[in-house]
């Protein structure tokens, strides 16, 4: 395997692989891909098995986009994983990004409309309901501010490495029954948690896009 950085001695044979020496112990890779990933004696991680599956691929793109330093990354040439990665504005690390460079799309809104029964839902209780879903998936590590009110709708800030706290807001769209908009300041991989969180409430007709309302899609990615 060649690679632009000096791999974990313990990482499977393979693309994706985690840097040697930077882990710091975030406990991300094992929370989103705990099969794919394990941790050594002195809490390093590592690649323990490559994805099989286009599930398991999503996982472990899902890491490289969630974390925070850069320590995990991807070595090989498939076109479509650097595409992804490249769109999600991580083109960084890959050791062979595309050429010539593919612009990223941060998907970072997210339209939720009302729920079946055609009921309203205010933004105080999305935040409250959303701020509950992230921290509980994200565990030991996950720390959140309570919920503020404003003018405009309410925010939180939420972290899962160190003090790095991202924003995420709740507004209500122009009608109170049409829904709301939720937009965070964090990495693409904070738009994948809070997706899986928004869908597990069953809330009807999510619609990602940037922050401007562009490159409207279903997903985030």
């Amino acid at each position: 395997m060649t690679t632009g950085e000096d791999p974990h001695p313990n990482n499977a044979p393979g693309p994706f692989y985690v840097t040697n020496g930077c882990c710091t112990a975030c406990g991300v890779p094992e929370s989103i891909a705990p099969e794919l990933f394990a941790a050594d004696d002195d809490g390093h991680c590592f690649v323990k098995r490559q994805p099989a599956t286009s599930a398991e691929s999503d996982s472990m793109l899902r890491v490289l986009r969630t974390q925070e330093l850069g320590c995990i990354r991807y070595a090989g040439s498939d076109a479509d994983v650097r595409r992804r990665l490249g769109e999600a504005g991580e083109s960084a690390v890959c050791d062979h990004p595309l050429v010539p460079a593919v612009s990223p799309v941060a998907r970072v809104r997210a339209v939720i409309r009302a729920s079946a029964d055609g009921a309203p839902v205010s933004p105080e209780a999305v935040a409250s309901s959303l701020r509950a879903s992230l921290l509980s998936r994200l565990g030991e590590r996950g720390r959140a501010t309570a919920v503020r009110a404003a003018d405009d709708g309410c925010s939180f800030t939420l972290a899962w490495y160190g003090n790095d706290f991202h924003r995420v807001e709740v507004r209500a769209l122009w009608s109170s029954m049409e829904g709301n908009e939720v937009l965070h300041g964090g990495p693409i991989g904070l738009s994948d948690l809070i997706d899986e969180c928004l869908r597990a409430e069953d809330h009807q007709a999510i619609e990602w896009s940037t922050r401007t309302g562009e490159h409207r899609a279903s997903r985030p990615w």
